[in-house]
């Protein structure tokens, strides 16, 4: 899974649509409808309307909302935790 197509899903979350997540991403709208499309398809689930313009579903949004802030938490942490388990790596166990 790509770990952008999870923050774009959290802009979406937090501005309550692709327009408003472009414009807090200083992205495309495109670029937003194409990056949830894909999520979708990974998830195999809609997680939006696409014949209302991409309004959020309001049921899935909210369900998937709280997965996601997890995982992109965790993900942020993972160089820390890297550096805590392999001091002696230094700089090179920041694994992004």
């Amino acid at each position: 899974m790509d770990w952008g197509h999870l923050e774009y899903f959290l802009a979406v979350a937090r501005t309550g649509s692709l327009s408003g997540a472009a414009k807090l991403l200083c992205v495309n709208h495109s670029t937003v409808a194409r990056r949830m499309e894909k999520l979708e398809q990974q998830l195999n689930v809609r997680l939006f309307d696409h014949l209302n313009s991409g309004c959020p579903r309001q049921a899935e949004l909210t369900a998937f909302m709280e997965v996601a802030r997890g995982l992109v938490a965790a993900n942020e942490g993972v160089p820390l935790a890297t550096r805590v388990v392999f001091p002696s790596l230094g700089a090179h166990a920041i694994t992004r």
